[in-house]
């Protein structure tokens, strides 16, 4: 398979790729869903203000066809040398890389290896959440050494059931009874339901309402916000739902005229993957993750999907509700940064 390889290096030129872009990203799997043009887009309007930075983003061509695609960032530091590293939205998403179904993945793992190791002054390649079963794992895991997180992504399989009701069904006896309990409990309160939010309502509120309580439970738990507090976090998902209609929703249960729990979900092909998730202290003797995760599934199914994503992080809640799990690697493979289209600085 002859490849010819191709460096995005302006916003302009990457703007140019989508419609090629998007017809390969169509084509990949469900994991790849955060490789969306308009998820990188919003990426690298994190990343560009930073004058460090500049796109590097890899592509490979058969026959005239984009078959590959690697967004990446190249940093430069101050004695001269740069650090490769994925092209994210400094947010806890899946890196990735774009691969036609039909394409050869050691050849590509070759050609990008050399690559990579031939830019000059390229010392170090990095990319943080990698699933083990992704294209970029394939990539990467021949070029060096890898690091297993203790956390890895959570999926619920939703396969076999016809409906909600027979996913309920199948829930052990004791599962469905502490689910009515915790229910009933809220429905003492106040009126109590659960809310399905999509393409024809207004997100914004939603979404600004689980950061804040997410920005509050971060502070409160270690003191630092973190990534979390960044207002710009906040705005990317705000905007990546904006730019993705329909295949962005919230879930939330309310009880009277306040807010349990809520969680932020994307769906793509046959999966839900439910990204931001938050509740309210208040209704802790509740159990809202419970009632939020067996809601959420149920959607799913209602939605005609058959995986629930519950992505990386750790609750002894997602964990009760997954059915098996995919290890999160991380990559930081050392390059030779003094070589010089294939010679050595001497």
């Amino acid at each position: 398979m002859r490849l010819t390889l191709e460096i995005i290096r302006s916003q302009q030129a990457l703007e140019a790729l989508r419609p090629e872009w998007d017809a390969l990203h169509a084509r990949c799997d469900a994991k790849a869903f955060f490789n969306d043009h308009r998820a990188v887009m919003l990426n690298w309007a994190r990343h560009r203000e930073a004058r460090s930075n500049s796109l590097h983003i890899v592509t490979m061509r058969q026959s005239g066809e984009l078959v590959f695609a690697a967004p990446m960032i190249q940093q430069r530091d101050r004695i001269g040398t740069s650090t490769l590293k994925w092209l994210t939205s400094l947010t806890p998403l899946y890196d990735d890389v774009l691969i036609a179904p039909e394409a050869d993945v050691d050849v590509i793992a070759g050609q990008f290896a050399r690559h990579v190791r031939s830019i000059p002054f390229a010392r170090k390649l990095k990319a943080s959440i990698v699933r083990e079963d992704s294209s970029l794992n394939a990539i990467l895991s021949g070029m060096g050494p890898v690091d297993s997180s203790e956390h890895p992504a959570l999926e619920a399989d939703l396969t076999g059931y016809a409906d909600r009701d027979a996913y309920f069904a199948s829930k052990p006896a004791k599962s469905r009874k502490r689910f009515r309990l915790y229910f009933n409990r809220l429905s003492q309160i106040g009126e109590t339901k659960f809310n399905l939010i999509g393409a024809d309502s207004d997100l914004k509120p939603e979404i600004s309402w689980i950061f804040d309580v997410k920005r509050d439970w971060a502070l409160e738990r270690s003191g630092d916000k973190g990534w979390i507090s960044q207002p710009e976090t906040e705005q990317w998902f705000q905007s990546f739902s904006e730019e993705l209609t329909q295949k962005s929703k919230v879930l939330t249960l309310t009880c009277g005229d306040k807010r349990v729990v809520s969680a932020l979900f994307f769906i793509h092909q046959d999966t839900l993957f439910g990204s931001k998730i938050a509740y309210d202290p208040e209704f802790s003797h509740a159990s809202p993750g419970l009632l939020l995760m067996v809601e959420l599934c149920r959607v799913a199914i209602d939605l005609g999907m058959r995986r629930v994503d519950i992505m990386t992080g750790d609750s002894s809640w997602k964990r009760r509700f997954a059915t098996f799990s995919v290890p999160i690697n991380s990559y930081r493979l050392s390059l030779d940064p003094w070589r010089l289209h294939g010679k050595k600085w001497v």
